[in-house]
């Protein structure tokens, strides 16, 4: 479920999500070699600093499960999943205002088709449904009860969502905010606020915004924007003005997945800068088919007051210097 069609945007979605889970583990072993390689005051930053980048890696299983559990739910059969009222009254033109479902997976549920078996208790409160000429908006509230698959912990707590879809000039923008308390699922827990702002056409060029408000993950804390703005159909630049626990993160990188299966990240205009430090990011190839574990080329070059190092990624293994 995908609240936007834009195919392109969901690719390059897909591949940045893709390329952060698979870079986890090369980003451990740089922690690993700077901490033994690198007996210097930057040593500390650029550990966080990485540490920073591979908390993006978290994310990615939890999107994964809950993309999975909400399919599982929506084709559960009756004895699991109750929708009030019933799915197929339902009418597009004259919805109800509230719209409530129950996924009771019990001590054990195994979807028609899968073998994979549920546990646990998912509770969704669709209110406020309004549907005009012009735009739909709606709140939702989503609490989940020690759900797991398998016996592990997939979703647990509860988020909040308030959402509308209007027009704007030619194009329809999708805006969603969400609000998490203690959301539990794999190994990471979300707290705190996420407002974004996105277009809803695959041709248009208005700018995708996401805004984090005492946002707060097993291991990152931020507040700001991230601004992500077409350059072509797949190229997209970032620009990020965050606030985070390990310091301010101003600065623009560029996402190019023009050949895919490969994803581009450079600095196009400036160093980004985390803190005290500023990053280049210089044609970082992020390869599905080439490498697991780590880039397949290009440089990151980190620079303090005084000194500067550099990340260098050449067919699937790097050096520091």
């Amino acid at each position: 479920m995908y609240l936007t069609p834009n195919e392109n945007f969901m690719e390059w979605a897909k591949n940045i999500i893709m390329s952060a889970t698979d870079s986890n583990f090369s980003i451990e072993d740089a922690q690993a070699y700077i901490a033994a390689a690198i007996p210097s005051e930057l040593e500390t930053d650029i550990e966080s600093y990485l540490a920073l980048i591979s908390s993006v890696s978290d994310m990615s299983p939890m999107i994964d499960e809950i993309s999975t559990l909400l399919e599982e739910i929506l084709n559960g059969d009756s004895s699991v999943v109750t929708i009030t009222p019933p799915m197929q009254t339902l009418d597009i033109s004259n919805l109800p205002s509230v719209i409530n479902v129950s996924a009771d997976f019990g001590a054990g549920y195994t979807p028609e088709g899968s073998s994979s078996t549920y546990t646990g208790l998912v509770l969704i409160n669709i209110t406020d449904i309004v549907m005009t000429e012009t735009g739909l908006s709606a709140n939702a509230a989503i609490t989940a009860t020690n759900v797991q698959r398998d016996s592990r912990l997939i979703l647990n707590g509860a988020m909040t969502l308030e959402i509308s879809l209007a027009a704007s000039g030619e194009d329809a923008i999708i805006q969603a905010n969400l609000n998490f308390s203690n959301l539990q699922s794999v190994d990471v827990s979300m707290n705190g606020r996420m407002e974004i702002s996105m277009p809803f056409s695959d041709s248009s060029e208005q700018p995708i915004i996401l805004t984090l408000t005492n946002f707060e993950t097993s291991d990152m804390q931020a507040s700001g924007t991230i601004i992500v703005t077409p350059v072509s159909t797949d190229i997209y630049d970032m620009e990020l003005d965050l606030t985070t626990h390990e310091g301010d993160v101003e600065g623009t990188a560029r996402i190019d997945s023009t050949t895919s299966p490969q994803t581009i990240i450079s600095t196009p205009v400036a160093p980004i800068t985390v803190g005290e430090y500023r990053v280049l990011f210089n044609d970082i190839v992020m390869d599905q088919e080439v490498c697991t574990d780590t880039a397949a080329g290009g440089t990151i070059v980190i620079t303090g007051d005084s000194e500067t190092k550099t990340i260098t990624f050449d067919n699937c293994a790097y050096t520091v210097k």
